[in-house]
């Protein structure tokens, strides 16, 4: 069986929700019935996390791009999902997200500093 990793849509709120009370449940059983009680988490906090995730993505995304095209060599077009490459043989997408994770990196590093 092959298994692949990727985001959530909103539209599996549901069915994630019933992973999570299958989840609840097991622990119940198991000994551990408090860790997430009968209600945790909520939709509305998974919904939220959701949010601050993907608004965290499009901020690191946005400053790799400005930093890997300050000499504006590129034109991009860009969006919450996509970076395309306004001539299809220049493509920096891996700039970008080599740039994206080393601006995180240096994030991390500095919340750990404080």
């Amino acid at each position: 069986m092959e298994y692949s990793i990727r985001l959530a849509t909103a539209a599996e709120l549901p069915h994630i929700l019933e992973i999570y009370a299958y989840a609840r449940k097991f622990m119940a059983e198991n000994g551990n019935p408090h860790q997430w009680g009968a209600t945790h988490p909520a939709a509305q906090t998974l919904e939220e996390e959701n949010l601050v995730f993907t608004n965290r993505v499009q901020d690191l995304v946005m400053r790799a791009v400005q930093e890997v095209n300050a000499d504006k060599k590129y034109k991009l077009i860009i969006n919450a999902n996509s970076l395309m490459d306004a001539d299809t043989t220049l493509n920096i997408t891996a700039a970008v997200l080599a740039k994206a994770n080393e601006l995180y990196a240096q994030e991390k590093d500095e919340v750990k500093a404080e």
